[in-house]
């Protein structure tokens, strides 16, 4: 695990990702004033609107996931 450390191993992509993501999302917030960019918006070469579609649709499907498991429902 140190060898891989060393080599700058990432353990967690999707928690690095989300990271990232979050981080252009402040930036462009700290300069518009909001958070609602367009899904082409880029930030300094990151996909901002696009990570904020993906991840608006991923809330989404996670509150229908937890209605559904507490109606007892299959999922």
């Amino acid at each position: 695990m140190a060898e891989l450390d060393g080599l700058d191993m990432v353990w967690a992509p999707r928690e690095d990702a989300f990271a990232d993501g979050l981080a252009a999302a402040r930036a462009w917030a700290e300069v518009h004033g909001h958070f609602l960019p367009p899904a082409t918006a880029v930030w300094n070469g990151y996909p901002v609107g696009k990570w904020a579609k993906n991840t608006r649709d991923a809330a989404r499907l996670a509150d229908r996931i937890t209605a559904r498991r507490e109606a007892g429902e299959p999922v």
